[in-house]
């Protein structure tokens, strides 16, 4: 079996090194995502603003993971097929998780009614945010 190729990109890290970036990122995101499932399955709403707080940075990176990823496809289909089947399996996991997720959301915020933050100002939105991140997710 021959080893991956190895290839530097512009900032100098390897494709194996931008692959575990895009697992790390996903694998916290796909962590939040489930400590906010439970929070929204118990109703614990202070929580869920926490992970809300931290999920909106993680998608921010996550985001920019997966642009990278996207702008050296080509590249990337020459390194571990192993990595590039747990980048896969990881896109899944978080596309489920998001959808459940949504579904929750749904469920417990109605669009007439908002979560109102904790000075009572103004309502929290949070469905864009697991949408995109969703989208990004299922777009790899």
């Amino acid at each position: 079996m021959q080893p991956a190729i190895q290839h530097d990109n512009a900032s100098g890290h390897s494709d194996d090194a931008l692959l575990q970036s895009l697992i790390r990122t996903t694998r916290l995101l796909i962590s939040l995502t489930q400590r906010e499932i439970q929070a929204l399955e118990a109703r614990d709403f202070p929580v869920f603003v926490d992970a809300q707080k931290d999920k909106a940075g993680m998608t921010r990176d996550y985001a920019d993971a997966c642009q990278d990823f996207q702008n050296n496809i080509e590249r990337f289909r020459d390194t571990s097929p192993a990595m590039l089947s747990r980048v896969e399996a990881l896109q899944t996991e978080l596309g489920k998780l998001s959808e459940r997720s949504n579904t929750l959301v749904k469920q417990v915020f109605t669009p007439a009614h908002g979560i109102v933050a904790q000075d009572n100002t103004r309502p929290i939105h949070t469905q864009a945010t697991l949408l995109s991140a969703q989208e990004i997710g299922q777009g790899q």
